[in-house]
């Protein structure tokens, strides 16, 4: 077995396993296990020169989540409008990396 197969069975077995970082969510009308990163948004929000600062809007309810590829139904980009858990998002950024999808999302304006 390879690099390529061992970080294929990591990802399944490890990464999107429900007893360590996975969880199970609604996206995209599927019931699917992904990553909910709410440490990396914190980060995130720290590192940003306060342009945006999530904890003032708390009405975008933002969320950084890491999709499996596999479990992508179509291809997202920025602006792609989205369901997560039964509301409407906003991709606001999206990157893929070894078969996995990083995407921030933002409740859409209601």
């Amino acid at each position: 077995m390879g690099f390529k197969e061992d970080l294929e069975e990591d990802i399944d077995e490890v990464f999107f396993d429900e007893d360590v970082f996975g969880s199970r969510h609604i996206f995209e009308g599927e019931e699917i296990t992904v990553i909910v990163d709410n440490e990396g948004l914190e980060d995130m929000d720290k590192r940003q020169d306060k342009k945006v600062n999530y904890k003032d809007e708390i009405h975008k309810k933002p969320v950084l989540l890491f999709v499996r590829e596999s479990d992508m139904k179509r291809k997202l980009t920025v602006n792609s409008i989205v369901e997560y858990d039964k509301e409407i998002y906003n991709v606001v950024t999206i990157s893929k990396y070894e078969g996995i999808w990083k995407m921030l999302l933002e409740r859409a304006k209601v």
